[in-house]
């Protein structure tokens, strides 16, 4: 089982990068999804919890969305922050 960094790459899903705990993504990372949108923050036992960012590829209105995940979801208030480089909070 890995322990500490390194990187995964599942096929036709995704890609991370960050440190793991008995295999499961665990601590900070980065997990790169196949259609451009990347996740940047905390993850527990692969799921993302704690703080973290969104980011979208250029292409999106959205730039990024940032705020705390729990479970793999985002929960409360989040910065919304669109690619003109206006910002709004919305909640989950």
């Amino acid at each position: 089982m890995m322990n500490g960094y390194g990187e995964m790459f599942v096929i036709d899903v995704e890609k991370y990068e960050g440190t793991f705990k008995d295999g499961k993504y665990h601590g900070k990372g980065i997990l790169h999804f196949l259609d451009g949108v990347y996740y940047v923050g905390q993850f527990v036992n692969t799921l993302k919890e704690g703080k973290g960012k969104l980011v979208y590829p250029p292409e999106q209105d959205i730039k990024f969305i940032e705020g705390t995940f729990t479970n793999d979801a985002p929960t409360g208030v989040f910065t919304v922050v669109n690619k003109d480089g206006t910002k709004k909070t919305s909640e989950f």
